[in-house]
Order: structure tokens, then C-alpha cells, then sequence
């Protein structure tokens, strides 16, 4: 379930278009808000869980409503622009791009605690211990257990 609701997506799209308030929006929109408010949802917890974060994670994360609002925004003034309504349509790719950078790397704040992804995306890590190695980068990249060739 989004972390806006669909009436909250629509007031945002309609203050980026400039429009008095959401009743001023055509009828087309009542189509347009909902999916984009659903696809802007699951872009953001696919994003963030493949960041290692967990779905528990992401769903108590404090700027999830923030970034819901953001993508779904700038997803709904493209998929207008797709069915030919006139729209700044190159605002809205670069305000998904500048979401998506952001998602790419923004901590998650859980509780005035930033949050630990299960990822090791930095530093050492020991594989001295692990069963199955990756041969030299000079050899032919295949696996190998305990010397022997997989």
C-alpha cells in the first residue's frame, strides 16, 4: 500500500502543474494518480530492499511519504505526457532521475537511528573461511572447492 494516499498525490500533482487545487484536474487524472501513486510505492521499496534494507525497514523509514510524493509526481506528469497531454514532461524525467540518484544512496533513518543495510558495501571483508572461492582474476573465473574444480 502506497505511503500517500491517492488524494494526497493528486493535490501535489496538481500544485506542480499549477492548477487551482485537485477538483480543477481533467477526469483523466482520477486514472493516471492512482497508478502512479502505486508504481512510485514499489519503486521505492525495490530500490531501498535492493539495497539490502528489509521491507520492515523501509516501511517505518521517515522520509518514505517524501519520496513516495516526489516519484509519484513526477510518474503521473510523464504517463500525462505519454497520452499526449501537454505537460513539462522534461521536469518531471529529471526530477525522477534526481529521486532515483537519491534513493541510490540516502541513509534510512528509523527512529532518530540511521538503519544498517544487511549489504557489505564497503571495506574488507575476510573470505578465508568460505567454501567456495573465486579463482585468481588472471584464471578462467570458474569456482572451486577445497582445490578441486566445480
Amino acid at each position: 500500500m502506497p505511503y500517500i494516499t491517492d488524494a494526497t498525490l493528486k493535490a501535489a500533482v496538481a500544485g506542480s502543474l499549477g492548477v487551482d487545487g485537485p477538483t480543477a484536474l481533467p477526469a483523466h487524472w482520477d486514472k493516471i494518480v492512482p497508478w502512479a501513486n502505486r508504481d512510485a510505492y514499489q519503486r521505492i521499496r525495490a530500490y531501498m530492499m535492493g539495497r539490502g534494507y528489509t521491507a520492515a525497514q523501509v516501511d517505518a523509514w521517515e522520509a518514505r511519504a517524501e519520496f513516495n510524493e516526489r516519484l509519484g509526481v513526477c510518474t503521473a506528469i510523464k504517463r500525462a505526457a505519454m497520452r499526449g497531454e501537454d505537460v513539462n514532461v522534461q521536469a518531471a524525467i529529471e526530477e525522477c532521475k534526481e529521486v532515483v540518484e537519491e534513493l541510490k544512496t540516502i541513509p534510512v533513518v528509523l527512529e532518530d537511528a540511521l538503519a544498517t543495510s544487511g549489504r557489505v558495501s564497503f571495506g574488507d571483508v575476510d573470505t578465508g573461511e568460505d567454501r567456495f572461492t573465486l579463482d585468481e582474476p588472471d584464471g578462467d573465473g570458474r569456482f572451486s572447492e577445497g582445490g578441486s574444480e566445480l
